[in-house]
């Protein structure tokens, strides 16, 4: 429902939250792909009424939208989108072409697996500067550029507890990084509690602190409310 969407994102804003993702598809690990065609069905609703109530005047957070396919980053953009996060890490030359025309910001998500590596911190910093090096070079401005350690792809579950505790060290060229663990798996291991995800939310925060402790400049959350307050008072 987009108005409900519509919503939803006002109240997020009210809040404190600059940025908004929206998405017409799980992307977690073993999830069942859709087209193109439908995750654009899905989101462009939303993304219509957010574009009409920003020509009204309506202050809204900037829009982030999670796709890993080129027809739907450049229909988003298109559209009013501010933001493409992909999960793939801009690892398509399409993706960092649209990106580039439309000088998006772009969150690139560490991609791959490195369950076998002796360091993930190193794995991450060396793909970050690989993939970095190449959006900038197909064109895309390295001021629009944010960094995610990719928490639930390809690791382990101990390799993701050194990535969160050790965040600072996986940047590059200063670029500004975003903690995204929230309800994932690697919250009930450090838990030690294998609570449903919605019940994650309280662990969440506190392990979102310990990533910005650490270097974490941003954080991606479902439980805005919460995360706003947690870190408020830290």
């Amino acid at each position: 429902d987009a108005r409900a969407a519509a919503e939803h994102i006002l109240a997020m804003a009210r809040l404190g939250c600059a940025v908004v993702d929206i998405g017409g598809q799980s992307t977690r690990p073993g999830h069942t792909a859709i087209s193109h065609e439908e995750e654009w069905r899905r989101i462009r609703p939303t993304l219509e009424l957010l574009r009409a109530m920003r020509g009204e005047g309506i202050p809204l957070p900037l829009i982030s939208v999670d796709t890993y396919y080129p027809e739907v980053a450049q229909a988003a953009l298109e559209h009013g989108a501010d933001i493409i996060n992909d999960v793939t890490g801009f690892a398509h030359p399409d993706m960092r072409r649209i990106a580039a025309e439309y000088g998006a910001g772009c969150v690139i998500m560490h991609s791959g697996d490195i369950t076998g590596c002796g360091d993930p911190v190193s794995a991450v910093r060396e793909f970050f500067a690989r993939r970095v090096e190449q959006c900038v070079n197909d064109g895309i401005d390295r001021r629009c550029i944010c960094l995610d350690c990719g928490i639930g792809f390809g690791k382990t579950r101990e390799q993701e507890v050194e990535l969160l505790r050790r965040m600072g060290e996986c940047r590059v060229e200063g670029l500004p990084l975003l903690a995204a663990a929230s309800r994932k798996r690697v919250i009930a291991h450090m838990m030690g509690i294998d609570l449903p995800p919605h019940e994650r939310d309280e662990a969440t925060h506190a392990t979102h602190l310990t990533a910005v402790k650490a270097g974490a400049d941003m954080v991606r959350v479902h439980d805005a409310e919460g995360a706003c307050a947690s870190l408020k008072i830290e």
